[in-house]
């Protein structure tokens, strides 16, 4: 094998997992959990070094059958089942996964979405986009396709965990493919070990389906090498494809590792006359591959008008500072959707580094049992057995790095139950982990006593790392994630089921803590909810939504904090006033434009560090305190921004439009149903919050309002519009 070569890549992975990951700190791992830890530790060295006198605990004697495929899976599957239902009270709590559901339920009523419901800020959820007609989640269908028939069985809950089980399943495969059953069974028993895999198996997210398709992939890939069968380059177009249904840059970044190592074992066998055969099954997997990207492309046109728009970018357009932010590339980032403050220009090579090693750090914290793990990376490269090993040992190690590389065009760290964007490609690290630990347990040295050392400090970092993580690891995370985790809380469940609650509408306060209803409601059959939960306006925008369900009883369910919560919410029956016509409306609480586009549209005050984005001295003197208001900014005249309204009850009404005026804002017209009706003119020399009213007679029924720049008369022609009062004047 090439000495280079070797040295390359053990010099890669000193620096990725030990100096980059630690953010120079080299000693990091070596202090981790002290002095816990490193007291389990000592005392495991001490057992093994007693057994290491008498026992040996090499592999050679081992033979393992079928069996370890079938248990070890299924160990999986009954562990991250469990880890559903204790640490996530059998529910998803991750947005993404909250989205991901209610396409499923949709999918499974044999539709692509919902329609809007007339009230439709009052079921408002991250990422959900009404569109006047219809809502649809900014997420692509793949993963929901999948869990179709699990919600046509009413078990949706067993879709991650089954997925679990058959990834440990398929990596073992892999292995064994690559090197021998010991390493695949070796593989998988530290697959069980990584709190990073079977926790996310107990969650809700996409994240183990693409795991799957991935590990699907690579074993058809290394199958096809070795057999001329049609089959397996067709399981191999066809997993990427549902890939990229769901996640396209990993199809790109695993396709990418792929035609790599087959453009290197074309030319290693270049000689041999492989040509026709490398056509066919190039031929075969693009044939599968043709129809998933032919449904990604006419899926992406039914919501955007252009093949190549995904829905995200319609979101992040206007919901963020800079278009199409939420892409790979330097230059790209989305601001407000970032966790961390990103540079005025977007994403630099410099601000990559940080977030890449913010996806390093807890990488080799929650990958396998201790950052000292990663010790094996070392060991393997460097006391490779012989060429072949070593080929396919750098084969899933460039798996893992393109994936990184690719990762690190990209402005978000992502990381939930750790740093989940890695999540696809961390597993073939742990191939390399049990290769490495199948080395030791053998023994590579040619003294005795150096070999009985190094079996004693491995077998000793493995129990230690466990112990720690059985412990206090595991206690930890249920801990915190049965806390009402991302805002998400089973506590609202339990709180109405304890109210004695059988139907009605729900309130749910504070918004933040909405997301505990909103994944309670069965969305492919909305009509048959005995209970909707709606969010918390207040009295005088909730009485809009109580008017739609007459007979209905109303409660309001308020959450003492508005995250992190330990008690139950308090319920209060609400009681509904009688209908005089009156409406107010928060307009941040519309938030979202239906059809139109502003060039950049949000609420306000927000994260102090995004205050730069709006061109402008924040208007904080304005606001009382817990105020919120929307802003529009708008460069060219045929951009608009609109909302729909019912109205109730027929009649003359006065509108009462709220809010600020200055140098920075803009004249508006504003249409009701196609018709210009009145004048907007928020510009002034002297900035201050005033109303601007009109008269205009409004049929019962729905009503689309919309506001176009009636002229450019500043740089940005902001509107920042606080609310709108529909006051009844002589109702018919």
């Amino acid at each position: 094998m090439n000495k280079i070569s070797k040295c390359l890549i053990l010099i890669l992975v000193l620096f990725m997992f030990f100096y980059w990951a630690t953010f120079g700190d080299i000693f990091m791992p070596f202090r981790m959990f002290f002095p816990t830890f490193h007291i389990f530790f000592v005392v495991s060295a001490v057992i093994f070094s007693i057994f290491f006198i008498k026992y040996d605990f090499s592999t050679e004697n081992l033979k393992f059958g079928k069996s370890p495929f079938f248990i070890l899976p299924l160990v999986a599957f009954v562990v991250s089942l469990i880890i559903a239902f204790v640490f996530f009270q059998g529910i998803p709590h991750i947005q993404d996964s909250v989205n991901y559901l209610v396409m499923a339920q949709n999918f499974a009523a044999g539709r692509l979405h919902d329609k809007m419901p007339e009230h439709y800020e009052f079921f408002q959820f991250a990422y959900m986009l009404p569109d006047g007609e219809k809502v649809y989640s900014v997420f692509l269908p793949g993963f929901s396709f999948f869990l179709v028939p699990f919600i046509w069985l009413g078990v949706p809950i067993l879709a991650n965990p089954l997925l679990t089980a058959l990834n440990v399943f398929l990596s073992g495969k892999i292995a064994e493919k690559l090197f021998d059953r010991k390493i695949a069974v070796i593989t998988m028993f530290f697959m069980l070990f990584s709190v990073f895999f079977i926790v996310m198996g107990g969650t809700w997210m996409a994240h183990s389906f693409c795991l799957t398709m991935t590990l699907l992939a690579v074993w058809s890939y290394l199958s096809m090498l070795e057999n001329k069968s049609v089959k397996f380059p067709i399981i191999l177009g066809f997993s990427l494809g549902w890939l990229a249904l769901t996640r396209p840059q990993n199809t790109l970044f695993a396709g990418l590792a792929l035609i790599l190592h087959y453009l290197g074992f074309i030319f290693k066998n270049r000689k041999q006359g492989i040509f026709k055969e490398v056509v066919k099954q190039s031929l075969f997997a693009l044939l599968a591959f043709a129809p998933f990207l032919a449904f990604l492309l006419y899926y992406n046109s039914i919501y955007t008008g252009d093949p190549l728009l995904f829905k995200q970018d319609l979101f992040f357009n206007y919901s963020e500072p800079r278009s199409f932010c939420h892409r790979f590339g330097l230059g790209t980032g989305c601001p407000r959707s970032n966790w961390i403050e990103l540079p005025l220009e977007g994403l630099t090579f410099t601000h990559a580094l940080i977030v890449s090693y913010r996806r390093l750090s807890p990488l080799i914290m929650n990958l396998f049992l201790h950052p000292l793990t990663f010790i094996l990376l070392l060991f393997a490269f460097t006391f490779v057995k012989n060429k072949k090993d070593f080929s396919n040992l750098f084969f899933l190690f460039l798996l893992f790095l393109v994936n990184f590389t690719g990762y690190f065009f990209f402005y978000f760290d992502g990381n939930v139950f750790g740093p989940r964007y890695l999540y696809e490609t961390s597993f073939f690290l742990l191939i390399i982990f049990a290769y490495s630990f199948r080395m030791i347990a053998d023994g590579v040295f040619s003294s005795v006593n150096l070999n009985k050392m190094m079996k004693i400090l491995a077998f000793s970092l493995i129990v230690a790392g466990v112990l720690y993580q059985t412990v206090y690891i595991f206690p930890a995370l249920k801990k915190s994630y049965e806390r009402g985790f991302w805002n998400i809380d089973a506590k609202l469940k339990e709180a109405v089921e304890k109210a004695g609650i059988k139907e009605g509408i729900v309130f749910v306060a504070p918004f933040t803590m909405y997301g505990s209803g909103y994944t309670l409601m069965d969305f492919g059959h909305f009509e048959e909810n005995k209970i909707i939960y709606v969010r918390d306006f207040g009295e005088k925008q909730n009485r809009r939504i109580m008017f739609d369900y007459p007979g209905r009883k109303y409660y309001l369910a308020r959450f003492q904090y508005l995250e992190h919560n330990t008690e139950l919410p308090e319920i209060t029956e609400l009681f509904p006033p009688v209908d005089n016509g009156e409406i107010h409306v928060e307009m941040e609480d519309k938030f979202y434009p239906l059809t139109g586009s502003p060039d950049y549209c949000n609420t306000f005050p927000e994260r102090s560090y995004l205050d730069k984005y709006l061109e402008m001295e924040p208007p904080y003197e304005y606001l009382v305190p817990n105020q919120f208001i929307l802003f529009c900014r708008f460069v060219t005249l045929e951009q608009y921004y609109d909302f729909k309204q019912k109205i109730n009850i027929s009649g003359e009404y006065e509108i009462r439009v709220k809010g600020l005026q200055g140098r920075e804002m803009g004249n508006f017209d504003i249409f009701i149903d196609g018709k210009n009706v009145a004048q907007l003119d928020f510009y002034a020399e002297d900035k201050k919050m005033t109303d601007i009213s009109f008269a205009v007679h409004l049929e019962k029924g729905m009503h689309d309002f919309r506001l176009f720049p009636r002229e450019l008369v500043s740089k940005f022609n902001y509107f920042m519009i606080d609310s709108v009062d529909f006051v009844p004047k002589k109702l018919d």
